[in-house]
């Protein structure tokens, strides 16, 4: 036999193999849905075993589906099976796949072991919370799409998404910035739906030294505390507000007063400039270059010596770099600005804390507001 007749009988041989791939039918009945709405599609068994652990499960053993070759899956319709398969089938749908599209699909691939299925959705949110910070600068943020998407990430087990989720939230709720993008931006129901997830991720076993669940000095309870979320938003807003007013306030001045320590006179008053904010609640007002340095500061004083503690505002006079309280405004506890009058001079006697009453008048706080450009 000639070369040439070699070749063409291999030739035919290739081709009838073809037709013959080409011409086989599908062994896997799979039925979508119920009643009316009942739907039948056809795969090679081996394809979609491939693709998912529990159909390679079901046609790898002695069962029902293995027997029949049919699964069915009624509570699945079939414009959702299709999309699902396509992400997995399709190179340009998985490119295309965002983080609404894994919301849909993540719970499917995590449920029927669809193991490629998890692994784009787990890489689609990773890239999705990676590019937060470029959407928080083009004000694109959907919060409910970023809370819903760190806790699917969890339910589904998305280890690298569900990581980056949740650092990014407790960033946001840890650190102080600029609305919009800043702890007032989540309500007591987002925090209540991201908790677990939170909770999972931030464990003593992340943290052995008790890291982020404890929140010794601030305002609103651990993060495990059933009222986290109500208490957090509620001093979140307040903070926010307060910082607001406090940004719009210049100076204050303070009245010409008198000072008495040691039994030696000292004459106050001027223009009180901000200092920094003091455990997020409220700033201290100071003067300096006078005769005597001041300040004006809420502050909790105890005394081991007299049964007596004083909580709230007070002016204080700096000598040899030691605080001594002149004057103090009571019931001033719970404001975050000093009270404009209502000042009481006081010392020290030996059993308390006694108001000292004085010819000279109290001072009195005037603000001096920032004013538009």
């Amino acid at each position: 036999m000639s070369s040439k007749d070699t070749n063409t009988e291999t030739k035919v041989e290739i081709d009838n193999n073809k037709h013959h791939l080409r011409s086989s039918d599908p062994d896997l009945k799979v039925i979508l849905g119920s009643g009316e709405d009942q739907v039948t599609k056809w795969y090679y068994a081996t394809s979609l075993a491939n693709k998912s652990k529990y159909i390679d499960t079901m046609l790898s053993t002695p069962m029902k589906e293995s027997d029949t070759r049919t699964i069915t899956f009624p509570d699945i319709t079939l414009e959702f099976w299709e999309a699902a398969i396509d992400f997995v089938d399709n190179p340009v749908a998985a490119r295309k796949m965002e983080a609404s599209d894994v919301l849909n699909v993540a719970k499917f691939y995590d449920k029927y072991e669809f193991v490629d299925g998890t692994n784009l959705c787990d890489c689609v949110l990773l890239d999705y919370f990676k590019h937060l910070k470029v959407k928080e600068k083009e004000l694109s943020i959907d919060v409910d799409l970023l809370i819903d998407s760190v806790v699917i990430s969890h339910e589904t087990n998305l280890k690298k998404a569900v990581e980056a989720g949740v650092h990014y939230i407790w960033g946001i709720l840890r650190l102080p910035m600029d609305p919009p993008y800043n702890k007032t931006m989540f309500t007591e129901s987002h925090l209540e739906k991201v908790l677990p997830a939170m909770l999972h991720e931030l464990s003593d076993a992340a943290f052995p030294d008790g890291g982020p669940l404890y929140n010794p000095g601030y305002p609103y309870p651990n993060l495990d505390d059933p009222d986290f979320p109500k208490e957090f938003v509620k001093v979140s807003i307040q903070q926010t507000e307060e910082a607001l007013l406090h940004s719009c306030i210049k100076h204050i001045k303070l009245s010409d007063a008198e000072c008495v320590v040691n039994d030696r006179s000292y004459n106050i008053g001027g223009t009180c400039k901000k200092d920094e904010l003091i455990s997020g609640r409220c700033f201290e007002y100071f003067n300096t270059g006078g005769m005597v340095d001041f300040k004006i500061k809420r502050m909790h004083y105890v005394d081991d010596e007299v049964p007596f503690e004083f909580e709230g505002w007070a002016i204080i006079v700096l000598i040899n770099e030691v605080e001594e309280i002149c004057w103090v405004a009571p019931c001033s506890a719970a404001l975050n600005f000093p009270p404009k009058s209502g000042w009481k001079k006081f010392k020290k006697t030996d059993s308390f804390f006694a108001y000292k009453k004085e010819k000279h008048p109290a001072p009195t706080i005037t603000y001096v507001l920032n004013k538009e450009a």
